[in-house]
């Protein structure tokens, strides 16, 4: 998966000399961050994107949803969720599928049901991801 570390030192190097002013960007080193389990240096990452003049989207919540859901952390990643709607960001389908997938790992039926609920509220269709994650 590389090396976090030496990317965590050059992604503070390039946030030093200001070189990115990108949500892009800040979404790759979540995503990356995310996906070696480091969630705390990812939502470090998070926090710093409004002082550098980017907003989050979709896709930055979702990562973090997502890295939360793998780690095993499925409170935090409905925190996520939460803060994604005060922003008001649209849902993403593969949101709500890492959630429903962690639920389900987790035994939680009944948040998994209001989040099936939730989706039909908010008029985000179920994909075939969503309903294999019901009834893997």
């Amino acid at each position: 998966m590389g090396d976090s570390l030496k990317a965590l030192i050059l992604w503070n190097d390039v946030l030093a000399r200001w070189l990115t002013k990108s949500t892009y960007a800040f979404n790759i080193m979540i995503n990356g961050l995310s996906k070696v389990g480091k969630m705390d240096e990812a939502e470090q990452i998070f926090a710093k994107m409004a002082e550098f003049g980017c907003k989050s989207d979709g896709i930055t919540f979702r990562t973090l949803g997502d890295g939360y859901c793998k780690a095993g952390n499925v409170e935090e990643a409905l925190e996520v969720k939460e803060k994604r709607e005060k922003d008001a960001i649209s849902p993403l389908v593969d949101m709500y599928n890492s959630l429903i997938t962690a639920l389900f790992k987790c035994g939680k039926v009944s948040k998994l049901v209001d989040l099936l609920s939730e989706m039909n509220k908010q008029e985000t269709a179920p994909n075939i991801i969503t309903y294999g994650a019901i009834i893997s």
